[in-house]
């Protein structure tokens, strides 16, 4: 994970899906025949499995960054876990964006939807809600309506869509898990912070899923980034929270626990969540 990333949150993966209205093919040889030409460009992508309703080609667990490749009835995903840089992301998206349509026979009047997701983990014990209640709305005219003595937040989970023109959308949502455990090592689960461009309808011609939405959502991201300062990030408030949270607890925790909370060391917990991604965008 960059290190700009990694001193913010615990796991930092960037998804893609494209949607398609017809049916893709599933047969043996044309999906053995995209893993494998994927397979030789990323060689650490050598796990070839099937879920329930997915055939799916995955780096071995614990390799960074980790990435991942999955087929389903309508719908073609993938993503990357920690990798060094946005770009190893970015290189990654538009090679399949160039391959996937020409093995799976997707036509550009076939192109139900595109998706282009910034996913951010935050380590967090506790309230979850809360946490994510006194980093949004504290202080605001809203939070000061819920502002009840004895009261706690049960259920913040904020979801915010932006029309940015050209069909396209951006859809900012946060995730809490509070009380839940992951399947893998029993630590809580973490805050997610979801980024989501999304563009609807069909394209004239394939490659306007590169060069028209890909890039200029690649393109946007960076620039938001540089208006809203070079130390903005969308994770910034909960992630502000939970560390003044951690610091008032901070006379029962050794400090080299503090520290690890402090500096998010990357974790490979819960791959599954990262590639389901936000119920509004990456869940199907």
């Amino acid at each position: 994970m960059a290190e700009s990333f990694r001193a913010m949150v615990s796991d930092m993966y960037v998804n893609q899906k494209l949607s398609v209205k017809l049916d893709l093919p599933k047969n043996r040889e044309t999906v053995l025949d995209l893993f494998e030409r994927v397979r030789r460009e990323h060689p650490m992508m050598e796990n070839f499995k099937r879920y329930k309703e997915e055939l799916a080609l995955e780096s071995a667990a614990g390799v960074f960054p980790n990435r991942w490749l999955a087929i389903r009835s309508n719908t073609v995903r993938a993503g990357e876990v920690n990798g060094e840089s946005l770009k190893s992301a970015y290189d990654l998206h538009r090679r399949l964006l160039e391959i996937v349509p020409f093995y799976l026979s997707v036509s550009p009047l076939d192109i139900e939807s595109q998706e282009l997701l910034f996913g951010f983990d935050l380590a967090a014990s506790g309230n979850h809600d809360a946490i994510v209640h006194e980093a949004l709305y504290m202080g605001t005219s809203f939070g000061q309506a819920f502002d009840v003595p004895g009261a706690m937040a049960v259920d913040c989970q904020p979801v915010i869509g932006l029309s940015l023109g050209n069909q396209v959308q951006a859809i900012f949502e946060v995730k809490t898990r509070s009380g839940a455990k992951s399947e893998s090592d029993g630590e809580p689960e973490p805050i997610s912070v979801y980024l989501t461009m999304r563009r609807r309808g069909p394209v004239r011609e394939l490659r306007e899923l590169v060069d028209h939405f890909f890039d200029a959502c690649a393109a946007r991201r960076g620039a938001a980034a540089q208006q809203g300062g070079s130390s903005y990030h969308p994770s910034d408030p909960p992630r502000d929270r939970i560390q003044l949270d951690e610091h008032v607890h901070s006379r029962r925790c050794p400090d080299w626990v503090m520290y690890q909370h402090m500096v998010c060391l990357p974790s490979a917990r819960s791959r599954r969540r990262r590639r389901r991604g936000p119920s509004s965008g990456q869940s199907s």
